[in-house]
């Protein structure tokens, strides 16, 4: 449906009137004035006492406008027959184009250099599927392992995993290793795991568990 709206609305554009001379003009100084001022302004007054720093505060100025809203509101001086209508829909395309290019495009840019963006993925270069004709007991769940897992550098024939859990497989900086009792979990592998379906939840709970919290509640029952 968003699909077929953008087109609907991509046919009330003209580009030799969107790509005129006065429409860019008008176009980049009202982009301008809404990226840099009127944005910024509204994000800061309207996040009053919600416990946002700078840095958020700036991260949400620069999200922009890139929706569809600004371009279907455009449409009502046009359904309406009012003087300029054609115009202030080409303007409002054009800026909501300007924020798409240039905000949508380097949106991740300006959360990393605000240091708001989160750790990066090890992506996977293989993959395992288990197929099934019937309805399956089991599932093979992926996940990787973090400074913060308490698997971490540990063997896996140390691991007290639940019952009916299986590593089938290791990922290891791009290399597929085969899993032995003596092998060590180590930062960014990616496990395969075959779990059944009744233990998926428990194998879940106990591959959540982090460090930090596991080390607290040691140190509070040292302490009783």
């Amino acid at each position: 449906m968003q699909i077929l709206m953008f087109i609907i609305l991509g046919l009330l554009v003209f580009p030799s009137q969107f790509l005129s001379f006065d429409i860019i003009v008008k176009g980049l100084l009202l982009s301008v004035i809404l990226i840099f001022i009127a944005r910024p302004i509204a994000v800061s007054l309207s996040t009053i006492n919600m416990g946002f720093g700078v840095k958020e505060k700036v991260f949400l100025s620069w999200a922009g406008l890139k929706g569809a809203v600004p371009i279907v509101l455009a449409t009502f001086p046009m359904t309406m027959g009012l003087e300029n209508s054609q115009l202030f829909f080409n303007v409002v395309f054009f800026v909501v184009l300007t924020s798409a290019l240039i905000q949508g495009s380097t949106i991740s840019i300006v959360a990393e250099k605000l240091g708001l963006h989160g750790p990066k993925k090890v992506e996977a270069p293989h993959t395992l599927e288990l197929v099934s004709i019937g309805k399956a007991n089991a599932e093979i769940i992926e996940y990787e392992v973090n400074e913060q897992s308490t698997i971490t550098g540990q063997k896996l024939k140390e691991l007290n995993f639940p019952k009916d859990v299986l590593i089938s497989a290791i990922i290891r900086t791009g290399d597929l290793l085969t899993p032995h009792g003596d092998t060590i979990i180590k930062t960014e592998d990616i496990l395969y795991i075959l779990v059944s379906k009744k233990s998926k939840k428990e194998l879940k709970d106990f591959l959540n568990k982090r460090k930090d919290v596991v080390n607290h509640s040691d140190c509070e029952i040292s302490k009783e």
